[in-house]
């Protein structure tokens, strides 16, 4: 693919990608330089990653679980990688490496085993930080300053080397290792100190113990790379050194004098010298630090750029082993304007792969600069979303100049978890079916085939076979007479079809002289979503057999639609009036009698008019207009008709459907929701509806402790039930409370208030058994309660997918 210049990507990219993940040590190469990049398999290595201190203390004392959910999180939020010390923070623990050796390798062998069950790469600190060091090295008793370490052949130095030799020599050929850093800002005191000064050491003497040790890794390991593991170079690192080279004695007094970018590129080089295959740098709002050659801003990362300079004229990717800023304060999260900008700046198609300073490890002491889901989630979810940009911009071959703003609201964050449980409840719902052999079942529910199928939840196949199946069970021009006064209108389609094909007209006891009002427009529903999952719109002109021979599917679903009879002045389903019979308006409240114009079927029937339309454009069909009209005038009848002012709040008016024109109104909850959800309404009457039902569920009137929804609130005189029903009050259909509607209402929630979409959510999840299956399909006020069922599951699952969708990537031009 051609390169592209993206100048501006949206922050959802979170929906639109898989990350890429380490692959299997059989087909890994290693790590290599290209063009000043780090590329393996193909793949540049540009990502957030993180730094995860006291790992290996965690599987040394046994708190594998704690490293175990630190690791899972990292790869949850795109790191690729995580930089970790094989040195114990706590310099004790070395004790065990000499005493219990099999007991070390053990927890070498469970951290290497987490990272890659966690599609991790590992990047060892081989000497830890300075204070771990310089610790286990006086509890050997050996001489303890970091020039005793520079110092080669000393005592200190062979130790530090024989460490080295030991971990190079053991994982060499292990995939798992992304390259090697010798240590963790181990230069930060170089030069800090005079000469006279015990234990202090010189920036030529540090770079001369990196060439020392990256020879010897690069002696024992052809495959990995070698990174010197530097942080920060002070801004007057260039002057110091030449102050400590002329003899002085002590530093100047400050202000010292501030290095050129010229020498800071020279101080880069000599840190990072022959044998160091990706220099290191670490990162944080410079403050007082800041260089002569940049102005400072402490909320934005305005250094990056110019190191990622610098090392490409010195020939040498750069690698930045730790960036941060202060996260969080008394236990709650705060503001990271740099940090957040410095992620947005690794959007860049130039930047190197980073770590964050502090990936927060379970059980641990929260830093300052601590970051995980749970105690920092907005930035945790702007790393996510840079991390998925990253890698959405590398597979399009694209070039990123200006990296899109990054997510970091509390908003941002609620919405994020939305999508998490959405997600969730939709893998499921996917693997319930596969386990059930959905394809290869007889029976079927017209309603539960379409959810299932416009919700993503089973293959085109399955969705053609559903097609098929209930235009064979279509009747033709003349009506079905059955028992009593029963009958079934010209072209209807029927609402369930047994296992052994035989049309069930009148699921679950349905109400009146006519089938619910329902079935022909789900039929139109899974017509277009299967032609969606199959991508061929013009099988719509595909012929299939029905009772009356073969027709069109077009010709099968234009027949349905008229099937069901209409008030022609608005376009909505009628029953009960007239000369028309009464009957069920659709299959969820199939044992209710209503009359008059009916909201639920006319919902659906604006639905199947934009299908239709749809559908017909696409196979040019000039009756698509017809069916664009109708769907409008259906559209604009269903405010006037259903629609009711309940009163104001101080967020502005509220309000509500009714659920027919006949008899007393009812406050529809499910049809109201599923309304809001599907955009059938005008956007001031959506919003006041969908305000009202926040009303409703903050005093918890229309769902159960489980996210139930019942389908009237308990409210107003006989408010609670239905006036004709075949259920008895609080049961079933007549004031029971109902799984398949949870996703209606969560999304219409989550249109004024997130935070209570994500508790209906939460609610039903977390009554969920860790294996769901089979749910109550209905639940009443006390221990009574409707048939185990998959519908709950299956019917939320399918309806939360319009949320999931995504945008297109928005301006992408060719360079």
């Amino acid at each position: 693919m051609k390169a592209c210049l993206i100048k501006n990507l949206p922050s959802f990219f979170l929906l639109l990608i898989c990350m890429l993940e380490p692959v299997s040590a059989s087909s890994q190469r290693y790590l290599r330089v290209e063009q000043n990049s780090l590329v393996i398999n193909g793949h540049s290595i540009r990502n957030i990653g993180v730094n995860i201190h006291g790992l290996l203390d965690s599987y040394l004392t046994g708190e594998d679980a704690q490293a175990e959910s630190a690791l899972k999180s990292a790869y949850e939020t795109g790191a690729l990688f995580a930089c970790v010390s094989f040195l114990p923070a706590d310099p004790a623990l070395f004790q065990i490496y000499t005493s219990n050796p099999s007991r070390w390798d053990e927890a070498f062998n469970k951290m290497f085993a987490a990272a890659s069950r966690n599609h991790l790469w590992l990047i060892p600190y081989l000497l830890g930080d300075r204070s771990s060091l310089l610790g286990i090295l006086k509890m050997e008793g050996k001489p303890d300053t970091f020039r005793d370490v520079c110092t080669k052949d000393s005592s200190a130095n062979q130790f530090a080397s024989g460490i080295v030799s030991n971990y190079v020599s053991r994982y060499r050929h292990s995939t798992q290792v992304l390259f090697w850093m010798i240590g963790s800002d181990l230069n930060r005191h170089a030069d800090a100190a005079p000469p006279s000064e015990p234990g202090s050491f010189s920036s030529e003497e540090f770079s001369a113990f990196l060439k020392q040790t990256a020879r010897l890794i690069h002696k024992t390991d052809k495959n990995h790379l070698v990174c010197s593991g530097n942080g920060a170079i002070r801004p007057d690192a260039w002057h110091l050194l030449k102050a400590r080279e002329e003899g002085y004695s002590a530093p100047a007094p400050p202000p010292y004098a501030v290095d050129t970018l010229l020498q800071f590129r020279d101080m880069l080089a000599l840190l990072n010298p022959p044998g160091i295959d990706i220099i290191s740098l670490n990162f944080q709002p410079p403050g007082s630090q800041t260089p002569l050659w940049l102005t400072r801003d402490d909320n934005l990362a305005l250094t990056l750029p110019w190191a990622v300079m610098e090392a490409n004229r010195l020939k040498k990717p750069l690698f930045v082993a730790s960036f941060g800023e202060t996260t969080n304060s008394n236990g709650k999260e705060t503001d990271a304007p740099w940090l957040v900008d410095f992620m947005r700046r690794m959007q860049e198609s130039e930047m190197p792969p980073a770590a964050l300073s502090s990936w927060y490890l379970p059980g641990a002491i929260v830093q300052d600069q601590s970051v995980s889901p749970e105690i920092t989630p907005r930035l945790a979810l702007a790393m996510k979303t840079a991390n998925v940009a990253i890698e959405r911009t590398k597979e399009l071959g694209a070039i990123v100049t200006i990296g899109a703003p990054l997510p970091d609201t509390q908003e941002a964050v609620d919405n994020e978890l939305f999508r998490s449980m959405a997600d969730n409840l939709r893998g499921i719902a996917r693997k319930t079916l596969i386990n059930i052999r959905a394809e290869n079942s007889a029976a079927a529910s017209l309603p539960e085939s379409a959810l299932y199928a416009e919700g993503d939840l089973v293959s085109s196949k399955q969705a053609e076979t559903w097609v098929s199946l209930f235009a064979e069970m279509q009747i033709g021009k003349d009506a079905l007479f059955l028992s009593g006064e029963r009958s079934v209108p010209p072209y209807s389609v029927p609402e369930e079809v047994s296992a052994s094909k035989l049309a069930d007209w009148y699921p679950a006891g349905a109400i009146g002289a006519l089938p619910p009002a329902d079935a022909p427009f789900w039929f139109i529903i899974l017509a277009h979503a299967w032609l969606q999952l199959i991508a061929r719109p013009s099988l719509f002109n595909s012929s299939f057999q029905t009772s009356y021979g073969s027709s069109t599917l077009k010709e099968i679903c234009i027949h349905a639609f008229d099937s069901i009879q209409t008030d022609p002045s608005t376009g909505l389903v009628m029953a009960g009036v007239g000369s028309v019979p009464v009957r069920s308006d659709w299959i969820f409240t199939d044992r209710v009698k209503k009359q008059g114009l009916l909201l639920a079927p006319s919902l659906l029937r604006y639905k199947a008019c934009l299908y239709l339309a749809e559908m017909l454009n696409s196979v040019k069909d000039i009756a698509a207009a017809k069916y664009t009209t109708l769907g409008d005038k259906i559209r604009g009848s269903l405010v006037h008709t259903f629609y009711s002012a309940s009163g104001t709040n101080e967020s502005g008016e509220t309000g509500m459907l009714i659920s027919s024109t006949g008899g007393p109104p009812k406050e529809d909850i499910w049809a109201s929701a599923m309304a809001v959800s599907m955009d059938a309404l005008p956007s001031a009457q959506s919003a006041a509806i969908a305000k009202h039902l926040l009303a409703l569920f903050n005093s918890k009137s229309i769902t159960s402790p489980n996210g139930y929804v019942r389908a009237l609130p308990r409210t107003g005189v006989d408010g609670w039930f239905w006036p004709n029903s075949f259920d008895i009050p609080d049961s079933g259909q007549n004031g029971g409370y109902w799984g398949f509607a949870i996703g209606w209402l969560a999304l219409a929630l989550r249109t004024v208030q997130i935070s209570a979409a994500n508790r209906v959510l939460q609610e039903f999840i977390s009554s969920m058994p860790s294996a769901p299956a089979l749910l109550p399909e209905w639940v009443g006020t006390g221990s009574t309660s409707g048939p185990l069922s998959l519908l709950p599951l299956l019917i939320t699952a399918s309806t939360l997918l319009p949320n999931l969708i995504s945008p297109s990537f928005g301006a992408i031009s060719a360079e």
